[in-house]
Protein backbone atom coordinates (compact mmCIF):
# COMPACT_ATOMS: atom_id res chain seq x y z
CA UNK A 1 0.00 0.00 0.00
CA UNK A 2 1.59 3.31 -1.04
CA UNK A 3 2.04 6.12 1.45
CA UNK A 4 -0.50 8.90 0.92
CA UNK A 5 0.50 12.26 2.34
CA UNK A 6 -2.29 14.09 4.09
CA UNK A 7 -2.63 17.77 3.46
CA UNK A 8 -1.44 19.55 6.59
CA UNK A 9 -3.32 22.51 8.04
CA UNK A 10 -1.36 25.75 7.99
CA UNK A 11 -1.49 28.55 10.55
CA UNK A 12 -3.45 31.52 9.29
CA UNK A 13 -0.89 33.95 10.78
CA UNK A 14 2.52 32.41 10.03
CA UNK A 15 1.58 29.80 7.38
CA UNK A 16 3.63 27.01 9.03
CA UNK A 17 2.12 23.57 9.66
CA UNK A 18 -0.16 23.42 12.72
CA UNK A 19 -0.14 20.16 14.67
CA UNK A 20 -3.04 19.09 16.89
CA UNK A 21 -1.22 19.75 20.18
CA UNK A 22 -0.53 23.39 19.31
CA UNK A 23 -3.69 24.23 17.37
CA UNK A 24 -6.39 26.77 18.20
CA UNK A 25 -9.30 27.16 15.78
CA UNK A 26 -11.08 30.49 15.38
CA UNK A 27 -14.42 30.32 13.59
CA UNK A 28 -16.52 32.90 11.85
CA UNK A 29 -19.85 32.39 10.13
CA UNK A 30 -18.42 30.74 7.03
CA UNK A 31 -15.03 29.24 7.82
CA UNK A 32 -12.65 27.85 10.44
CA UNK A 33 -9.14 29.30 10.76
CA UNK A 34 -6.35 27.26 12.41
CA UNK A 35 -3.63 29.07 14.40
CA UNK A 36 -0.70 28.13 16.60
CA UNK A 37 -1.47 28.99 20.24
CA UNK A 38 1.34 31.55 20.21
CA UNK A 39 0.32 33.17 16.90
CA UNK A 40 -2.95 34.63 18.22
CA UNK A 41 -1.78 38.01 19.54
CA UNK A 42 -3.39 41.32 20.38
CA UNK A 43 -3.00 43.79 17.50
CA UNK A 44 -2.54 46.61 20.03
CA UNK A 45 -0.20 45.23 22.76
CA UNK A 46 1.08 41.99 21.11
CA UNK A 47 0.09 39.84 24.12
CA UNK A 48 -0.61 36.16 23.41
CA UNK A 49 -4.36 35.58 23.61
CA UNK A 50 -6.56 32.58 24.36
CA UNK A 51 -10.08 31.94 23.13
CA UNK A 52 -11.30 33.24 26.51
CA UNK A 53 -9.35 36.51 26.38
CA UNK A 54 -9.70 37.62 22.77
CA UNK A 55 -12.11 39.83 20.93
CA UNK A 56 -12.09 39.79 17.14
CA UNK A 57 -12.79 42.92 15.13
CA UNK A 58 -12.77 42.39 11.37
CA UNK A 59 -9.63 40.30 10.83
CA UNK A 60 -7.69 41.46 13.92
CA UNK A 61 -7.60 40.16 17.50
CA UNK A 62 -7.59 42.33 20.62
CA UNK A 63 -7.50 41.86 24.42
CA UNK A 64 -10.87 42.04 26.13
Amino acid sequence: MPFVAQQQERCTACERIVYATEKVVVENKEKKFPYHKTCIRCAHCNQVLTLGTLVQHQSSFYCK
